[in-house]
């Protein structure tokens, strides 16, 4: 679904992404309360499967230095 996300933008049919990950609580599991770090550091854990479907973080860096 990300790569043909990715094709619309690059052949002009949308112009970006916007990636939505609710946090849901599973049993047993403790909540993640507050998170340490900057706004970026705070995201990562939720972005792991975007950065997995685009080349990790460089991937994503080198996706929004291309506007």
């Amino acid at each position: 679904m990300l790569n043909q996300a990715l094709r619309y933008i690059e052949d002009g049919l949308f112009e970006k992404i916007i990636f939505l990950r609710p946090n849901v609580t599973v049993a047993n599991v403790p909540d993640i309360g507050y998170l340490k770090g900057s706004a970026d550091e705070k995201l990562e854990w939720t972005l792991a499967p975007f950065y997995d479907k685009v080349g990790g973080r460089e991937g994503v860096e080198y996706l929004v230095e291309g506007g």
